[in-house]
């Protein structure tokens, strides 16, 4: 039961960290092409946490998903 409880918590946490992203984003850089919207619903949590740091230095959003 706790796996269950676990995945349901990580997604949450998913969530709420790509909202705050493209809220980012969006304040930064603008309404984001569609292409932004899709890498950051199919991000892992390793990857938003490199993004959520990399917007504060990033120039656009080229920069920003350089991988």
């Amino acid at each position: 039961m706790a796996g269950f409880a676990e995945r349901y918590i990580e997604e949450g946490i998913v969530k709420g960290e790509t909202q705050t992203l493209l809220k980012q984003i969006k304040l930064k850089f603008g309404n984001p092409p569609a292409w932004v919207e899709a890498k950051l619903n199919d991000a892992n949590t390793d990857q938003l946490d490199r993004w959520v740091a990399g917007i504060l230095t990033a120039n656009n959003l080229d920069e920003l998903f350089k991988d």
